[in-house]
């Protein structure tokens, strides 16, 4: 399977206006390679495995 994201963002409101989970996010996947996504509490991982499931539509962008 090969995975390819352009531009994504994700934003969710919140009391002080919005927060910004994937800014401008792209990157590219060959066939067969594994990825792994790393960061620290906060930083959009789950917000972007929601993105690839289809569970979750960016604001803008688009994955294939």
């Amino acid at each position: 399977m090969r995975l390819r994201c352009s531009g994504l963002q994700v934003a969710f409101p919140s009391s002080n206006g919005s927060v910004l989970a994937l800014r401008d996010l792209s990157f590219d996947s060959r066939e067969g390679e594994f990825l792994t996504f790393v960061g620290p509490s906060g930083c959009g991982k789950t917000t972007l495995l929601r993105v690839l499931a289809g569970l979750l539509a960016p604001d803008s962008g688009q994955c294939e």
